[in-house]
């Protein structure tokens, strides 16, 4: 008679040793795979670092060398502020009429202070700064303590703070005042002009504020060439040809830049305002 062992194996039992079986070997997987992951990202590591040493080596603090973004830090800070001290030298002189204080709020006064704290910034990266002057500034007033509180380090700007207007720091005959509404345009940028914007933000929009300012003055006025070579698009916009003060510095250091108005104005009037370049054979000068 056959003899029966007292315990059968467990089909059960069977069916944990697979799993288990498999389960460790996904792990080991896991494992090996998080160990290759590991080493791969450590000789990634590695090799990014000797070419951030080799770069170091190799990197020279010259113009060439920042249009490539190769400067550090510190010798990037060090070439703008070279690049600020050489267009107090040589730059186009542009001035900042600020004697409408009193003609605006203080909601109006703040907003002016922030387009100055823009000018700045925009000029000191531009390819051709512009040698800034700030005319007819009172150092006691609202608008300078706005200034100094809205821009960090402002007293430091390398640009020209003057209690004078204009007309006492240079003679009438060298001074173009930027006006929209001039009837004058303007086409070329004498290097040997002083050319002025009117330090204004106007929420309601008072005609003629800068030209007529001007005409006292007794001195040249001359509007930027927008409406020659721009027209009105079919994008939705205000179409206004009035721009502020930080972005008429923009359009005039772009057009220094490539001498072509039609690209700086592409370039720095606001999208917004719904203007679009004329086609060439509109144009007319």
């Amino acid at each position: 008679m056959e003899e029966f062992p007292d315990e059968l194996p467990s089909l059960y039992d069977s069916d944990n040793e697979i799993s288990s079986s498999k389960h460790k070997m996904k792990k080991e997987k896991r494992e090996a795979y998080w160990i290759k992951t590991k080493e791969s990202k450590r000789q990634t590591r590695k090799i990014k670092k000797q070419e951030k040493k080799q770069r170091a080596k190799n990197r020279i603090p010259d113009t060439h060398s920042k249009e490539n973004g190769m400067l550090n830090k510190r010798d990037h800070k060090r070439f703008l502020h070279e690049k600020g001290l050489q267009a107090l030298k040589s730059g186009l002189k542009i001035c900042i009429d600020l004697s409408f204080e009193e003609k605006m709020s203080e909601k109006e006064i703040s907003r002016l202070a922030q387009q100055l704290g823009r000018i700045y910034g925009y000029n000191k990266k531009t390819e051709k700064p512009l040698h800034i002057f700030l005319t007819s500034i009172d150092q006691s007033g609202f608008f300078f303590k706005e200034c100094t509180r809205i821009n960090q380090g402002f007293q430091n700007y390398l640009w020209d703070v003057c209690d004078e207007s204009y007309t006492e720091l240079f003679p009438k005959e060298d001074i173009v005042y930027l006006s929209p509404d001039s009837e004058n345009v303007l086409f070329t940028i004498d290097p040997e002009k002083v050319y002025i914007i009117g330090g204004l933000v106007d929420e309601s929009i008072q005609k003629k504020m800068t030209y007529y300012k001007a005409l006292q003055s007794g001195i040249q006025t001359a509007r930027l060439p927008i409406d020659v070579f721009m027209m009105n698009g079919d994008r939705k916009g205000n179409y206004c040809r009035i721009l502020t003060v930080n972005q008429v510095l923009a359009v005039i250091s772009e057009f220094l830049r490539t001498e072509d108005w039609r690209q700086a104005l592409s370039s720095e009037v606001p999208k917004r305002k719904g203007l679009v370049l004329k086609p060439l054979e509109n144009v007319s000068s």
